[in-house]
């Protein structure tokens, strides 16, 4: 990453409403840079600025809606993926001891929006999106995400049998396809650990029957599987965190009579 001093005025501008909690307005900040003579080039540089939880301000304000992703999704480094992953998990808190899907399945989705707005807004782009996928399955949390993205979709298994079927979809289905065709060993090895836990769930659930045995609020392997996920997501996250209050002083501050917005 670029030391601060390196960085334009711009990228700090931007920095400095991500690190105030307005990622909504930085948002607005880079589409005025869009819209500026070279703006592409502008935004890359601002962009090529910013650190994993930046990246993960900015793609969080607006999980809702993938088919507008943030304008600086389709430039984000696999370096800022990685640290991307290790500070996602800092956006949502603890679990309840006992939960259930109902209690982490929002949060999945939050987490698969920003993934997803990352790796699907340029997935015809074949070389950024190899390197973006190998990221991923040479990360701390691995091809692991891939399968919890899936938790609670009753059609896993048809997926994992005709992947590249699902390419030209906008959710977790269009991330495994990637996976196929960018990581084939990476999806043997998904294909086998999820085919694993359905087959061990319906195991559960013949023996279940024999016994007649009555369950409550039932969480499911995949869905066990997706817990835990996302609880190693938030535990990295509390250690990079803890990393950083140790570390050097926040972005140096840009005085208030500066703004580049005024000549962009």
């Amino acid at each position: 990453m670029q030391q601060d001093s390196n960085k334009s005025v711009t990228t700090l501008m931007v920095i400095r409403t991500l690190e105030g909690g307005d990622a909504k307005s930085a948002e607005k900040q880079l589409a005025l840079i869009v819209e500026s003579s070279e703006g592409e080039k502008k935004l890359r540089e601002v962009v090529s600025g910013l650190d994993g939880g930046h990246i993960v301000a900015l793609t969080d304000a607006i999980h809702a809606d993938m088919t507008h992703p943030s304008l600086a999704a389709h430039l984000v480094s696999p370096n800022q993926l990685i640290e991307m992953l290790g500070h996602i998990g800092a956006t949502y808190g603890d679990f309840p001891q006992a939960a259930t899907f109902a209690d982490f399945q929002p949060v999945l989705e939050r987490v698969f929006h920003s993934v997803g707005q990352v790796v699907l807004t340029t997935k015809q782009d074949h070389e950024r999106t190899s390197e973006l996928i190998a990221a991923i399955v040479d990360s701390f949390v691995g091809e692991d995400l891939f399968i919890a993205f899936a938790a609670g979709s009753p059609d896993l298994e048809e997926v994992l049998k005709n992947p590249l079927g699902y390419g030209h979809n906008e959710d977790w289905r269009a991330m495994l396809a990637l996976l196929y065709d960018h990581h084939p060993e990476a999806f043997s090895r998904v294909k086998e650990h999820a085919l694993k836990l359905i087959n061990d769930e319906l195991e559960e659930d013949r023996l279940d029957t024999l016994v007649d045995s009555v369950k409550g609020d039932r969480v499911f392997n995949l869905e066990k599987h997706a817990l835990r996920i996302l609880k190693k997501l938030r535990k990295r996250a509390l250690r990079n965190i803890g990393g950083q209050k140790g570390g050097n002083e926040k972005t140096s501050q840009v005085t208030e009579a500066v703004d580049p917005f005024h000549s962009i």
